[in-house]
């Protein structure tokens, strides 16, 4: 028997009414409150430092070095006026920067220090957090040069359940615990993080733009290859100083990726960046020690505005970057045929010199107005392991880096001891 058109309708509504009742009401999708991004050397110390002047309760940091001095004075300030400082630092800091002296005088003024969790290798992680409602999450260092000369990135965040799982590994790696967070928002290394980065590399559709100061480690390479291949444009940023980082480059290169060297802002940032609208920024190196054996931290976010910033910032330092670097070895009195280019030049120390502000010349002929020079600065002459004017006067030495013009002459700028060694 047919149903009439009113009787029809009436038992398509019941029927749909019944339906909808037995589903229960969606939830929308918690939207993560906005993240903010600051970018260095521009920014300077004043995120770092207005965020420890607005504390109230208390701060939690957990960095590698620490030298600044403005943010030195906040810790200290903060301390003064009843806040709870705790700090925790790396005791055995790659190079000569002496971590023993910054512990002493922030316990000194109040503030309560420890070493990293002797469980990791290094506790190289770069956080902080305000009042527990707000972290920062950063690629840098707290030291001048983080702040005047590297290219640095942090994130700032207000997301409650973000804040509140950097204050638990911060509580766990202070009582030397493992932390009690079942699933991590963030990339933490060991926890998580070489699963988290090749995740979000092969996520990838249409591009990835990485800014990062390593490139040591095969299954992230292999990774950023397949990429390449399946047709997604690949971009790698990376210093021009770093020896250890050129197997890797070069596997990237045959395989398809892009790569260019930046010699100002010094890279020091660990950044990628998918498809112009996802981003991973953090103290994680590309490299088996950063994935594997350190306490590192990362942050993964797709704000909007803060992706812009970020991938505005790598594009413009692509356009900056150098090409290809040179492969054969070059007579100091060259080197300025190859403005521009990442060289390794050869030749005799037959001078050395400590100039304004404590940087060191590195001279191969008594005409240093004119003539090739190494220049190395004092943050960098540190980290050799007895002063580079004595290391190596008298020295033939090769040295690898971008050539550069200075008042009329070409030099290079080393920044790390692996950009020169001594080869009689």
């Amino acid at each position: 028997m047919k149903l009439r058109r009113p009787a029809l309708a009436l038992t398509i509504l019941i029927v749909l009414s019944l339906a909808v009742g037995c589903v229960p009401p969606s939830t929308p999708t918690p939207v993560p409150p906005p993240v903010t991004l600051f970018v260095e050397p521009e920014a300077g110390t004043e995120p770092v430092v207005k965020a420890l002047r607005g504390a109230e309760s208390f701060i939690l940091m957990k960095v590698y070095l620490l030298t600044e001095k403005e943010v030195i004075a906040a810790l200290k300030d903060a301390a003064a006026r009843g806040v709870s400082v705790k700090v925790m630092l790396e005791e055995n800091p790659y190079g000569s920067v002496d971590n023993e002296a910054i512990f002493s005088e922030l316990q000194a003024a109040g503030v309560e220090v420890k070493w990293g969790n002797p469980t990791f290798l290094y506790t190289h992680e770069k956080s902080i957090v305000i009042d527990g409602r707000k972290a920062l999450i950063m690629t840098l260092n707290q030291t001048h040069s983080a702040f005047t000369r590297n290219r640095e990135y942090g994130v700032v965040t207000t997301d409650p359940a973000v804040v509140e799982e950097v204050m638990a590994f911060f509580k766990a790696d202070w009582e030397r615990r493992a932390p009690q967070v079942d699933k991590p928002h963030l990339v933490w290394s060991p926890v998580n993080s070489r699963e988290r980065i090749l995740d979000f590399i092969d996520g990838a559709t249409g591009s990835l733009d990485l800014e990062q100061l390593e490139i040591q480690d095969e299954e992230v390479e292999d990774h950023l290859i397949s990429a390449a291949e399946r047709g997604v444009k690949v971009r790698v940023i990376v210093p021009p100083d770093i020896k250890a980082n050129e197997p890797g480059l070069d596997r990237l290169k045959k395989g398809g990726v892009k790569v260019r060297y930046l010699t100002s802002p010094f890279v020091h940032a660990k950044a990628i960046v998918a498809d112009g609208r996802r981003a991973l920024v953090g103290s994680i190196n590309i490299s088996a020690t950063s994935l594997d054996f350190n306490r590192e931290l990362g942050i993964i976010f797709e704000d909007e505005e803060a992706v812009a910033t970020l991938e505005a910032t790598i594009e413009g330092d692509w356009k900056a970057a150098g090409g290809e670097a040179v492969s054969k070895v070059i007579s100091w009195k060259d080197a300025a045929k190859y403005y521009g280019k990442v060289v390794t030049v050869e030749g005799l120390i037959v001078e050395t010199r400590v100039v304004s502000c404590d940087v060191v010349w590195l001279l191969f002929s008594p005409h240093w107005q004119v003539d090739f020079k190494v220049v190395i600065f004092p943050h960098d002459a540190a980290k050799f392991p007895s002063p580079p004017e004595e290391m190596f006067l008298y020295k033939k030495v090769r040295v690898k880096g971008v050539v550069e013009e200075y008042r009329g002459a070409p030099e290079i700028i080393v920044h790390h001891p692996s950009q020169i060694e001594i080869v009689e």
